[in-house]
């Protein structure tokens, strides 16, 4: 059986290769959950009546990471599977040349966040959610500022 040479390349490394509109709308569409989950941050962030911040950091989270990965699959760069938000920002800096203006130690906090208060134990409050949601912002903007599609 003859491949197509995109696919036999795809399968010889293991990589998914984007041609460059579906790999466009995949970037779209990466950026458009990364929108939403930074919604749901703020507002379980706003909320009047029984606020989540716990959810407002998983989401503020879940957003700087879908930012970052929409960047990365722009570039053509395919990253490790990791919730780790330093571990991303680090492959785009090493792979694509951008670095986030977020500090690593926020970014590490935000992934921590994510993680310790989704289990009993742990419960975020109001500034540990302005936290988390200033970080993600500020992912936002600096993907923004690269206007990838």
């Amino acid at each position: 059986m003859e491949w197509d040479p995109l696919i036999r390349e795809a399968v010889d490394h293991g990589e998914v290769l984007y041609q460059e509109e579906p790999r466009n709308q995949t970037v779209r569409e990466w950026l458009d959950k990364a929108r939403g989950d930074l919604r749901t941050a703020r507002r379980e962030r706003d909320a009047e009546d029984y606020p989540s911040h716990d959810a407002a950091c998983f989401h503020a989270q879940q957003a700087a990471e879908k930012y970052i990965k929409a960047m990365l699959i722009h570039h053509r760069v395919t990253a490790d599977r990791t919730q780790d938000l330093g571990v991303w920002a680090a492959t785009l800096t090493e792979k694509v040349g951008v670095t986030l203006t977020a500090d690593p130690e926020a970014l590490a906090e935000l992934t921590q966040a994510a993680v310790a208060y989704r289990y009993p134990g742990h419960a975020a409050d109001a500034q540990a959610a302005a936290r988390a949601i200033a970080v993600a912002e500020r992912v936002e903007a600096d993907v923004n500022a690269t206007e990838l599609c």
